[in-house]
């Protein structure tokens, strides 16, 4: 017996993640982005900028090492509602 498809009486109109990667940029391109949310305010007002941190640590009895890094990733827009 077949389950009947799922129907919600209130579904959104519309909502989208759209994730693009590309290798690491030049510094010049990525201050290109930088103009982006200037250029959406009016559908995207609400911008933040995506960072990783990392942090790594070997502690033994024959040396202790850590290291910390931290790159930028990139740009999410939100509408405002």
């Amino acid at each position: 017996m077949a389950t009947p498809p799922l129907h919600f009486d209130n579904a959104p109109i519309r909502e989208a993640i759209i994730a693009i990667q590309v290798h690491d940029l030049p510094d010049s391109i990525v201050a290109e982005f930088g103009k982006l949310p200037q250029e959406v305010k009016d559908t995207y007002p609400k911008s933040t900028t995506m960072s990783l941190g990392q942090f790594v640590g070997e502690i033994s009895p024959q040396r202790t090492t850590t290291s910390a890094h931290q790159k930028s990733l990139g740009l999410q827009f939100n509408s405002a509602d």
